[in-house]
């Protein structure tokens, strides 16, 4: 690396330094400005999603303006499960991981297949269906089929007995 000395102040004329002064107020301006638009935006989301019997957008919406902001952290941790903190070995633990995933594993997948082919699958149960259906995920988006899970839930009943 170089040879990191610190800088002495930045030689600028009265009129230069004026001119980034009122650059800078002219942009603190405008994000006050954004942020309270933002933010009255996203009252009138709780508003309309009281006033259209959605309360559960209106609380995330609560929710996530009352969250205080915490950055997520990315920790890697090595195939011995430790914590990496210098990026090098980051950089090489993903470098092994991203290897892992593109290595060529044919021989055991061709095992797998002999012995899949060989054996006929047992037919599913109508029981482990009903069990299934029953544990869906109420409040999610449908699938490729375009059915929410509560209308399979309703009508377990009558495709059971069928």
């Amino acid at each position: 690396m170089g040879d990191w000395t610190l800088k002495p102040r930045r030689s600028i004329s009265q009129e230069e330094e004026w001119k980034y002064k009122q650059a800078n107020a002219a942009v603190q301006r405008q994000v006050r400005k954004y942020k309270a638009t933002w933010i009255e935006e996203e009252c009138t989301e709780v508003e309309e999603g009281l006033m259209r019997n959605n309360p559960k957008r209106a609380c995330e919406v609560v929710k996530s303006l009352r969250k205080e902001f915490r950055p997520r952290q990315c920790n890697v941790k090595d195939d011995k499960g430790r914590l990496l903190t210098n990026m090098t070995d980051i950089l090489q633990r993903w470098k092994e991981y991203t290897e892992g995933l593109y290595s060529d594993n044919t021989s055991q997948v061709n095992q797998v297949d002999k012995s899949t082919d060989s054996e006929p699958l047992p037919p599913i149960l109508e029981t482990e269906v009903a069990k299934a259906v029953r544990h869906l995920p109420k409040g999610k988006a449908t699938g490729y089929d375009e059915l929410p899970a509560e209308l399979l839930k309703l009508a377990s009943d009558i495709w059971s007995k069928h």
